[in-house]
C-alpha cells in the first residue's frame, strides 16, 4: 500500500498528467482547427486557379485539336507533295530524253541531206561536164560543116529530175 506521502506525490502527478493531457489536447485541437484553415484556404485558392484557368483549358484544348488536324493535314499535303515532285522528276527525265532523241534525229537529217546535196551537186557537175563535152564535140562537127547544115537535136530527158534553179541552162537547150 501507499503510504499518505505517496499518495500526496501521486495526486500530484496525477495533477500535472491532467495538466499536460489538458495542454496537450488543447495543442491538437489548436493544430486540428489550424489545418481545417489552411485546407479551407487550399481549397478557396485551387478553385481559384481553377477559374482562372478554365477559359486558358478550354482554349489550350481547342487548339490542341487544332493542332492535330493541321498536323493531319501537313502530312496529307507533304505526301501530295512528294508524290508531285516525284512526277515532275520523271517529267523531266522524259521531257531529256525525248529531246535527245530529237536531237539526235535533227543531227541524222541534215547529215542525210547535206549527204544528197552534195551527190546531187557531184551529178549536176558530171552532167555539165558530159553537156560541155557534148557541145566541144559539136563545135568541131559545125566548123566541119557549112552553118546552115548543122542541126544537133539535144536529148531533153539528160536534164530531166534536175533542176539547179539555172536559167542558162534552159536558156542555153533552147538556142541549140
Amino acid at each position: 500500500m501507499l503510504s499518505d506521502g505517496e499518495k500526496i506525490i501521486r495526486s500530484g502527478d496525477e495533477g500535472a498528467f491532467k495538466a499536460k493531457q489538458q495542454e496537450l489536447q488543447t495543442r491538437i485541437a489548436a493544430e486540428r482547427e489550424r489545418a481545417q484553415r489552411e485546407a479551407a484556404r487550399l481549397e478557396e485558392l485551387q478553385k481559384e486557379l481553377s477559374d482562372a484557368a478554365g477559359p486558358a483549358k478550354q482554349t489550350i484544348e481547342s487548339i490542341r485539336a487544332a493542332l492535330e488536324i493541321s498536323s493531319a493535314e501537313v502530312e496529307v499535303a507533304r505526301t501530295a507533295y512528294d508524290e508531285a515532285r516525284t512526277r515532275l522528276e520523271h517529267a523531266e527525265k522524259q521531257v531529256e530524253l525525248l529531246t535527245e532523241t530529237k536531237t539526235a534525229l535533227s543531227e541524222r537529217l541534215l547529215l542525210i541531206l547535206e549527204q544528197n546535196e552534195v551527190a546531187k551537186l557531184k551529178k549536176l557537175e558530171e552532167l555539165r561536164q558530159q553537156l560541155d563535152v557534148g557541145e566541144a564535140n559539136q563545135v568541131r562537127k559545125s566548123e566541119a560543116l557549112p552553118i546552115a547544115a548543122v542541126h544537133v537535136p539535144i536529148q531533153d530527158d539528160v536534164f530531166e529530175g534536175f533542176d539547179d534553179g539555172d536559167e542558162d541552162t534552159s536558156t542555153n537547150q533552147s538556142s541549140r
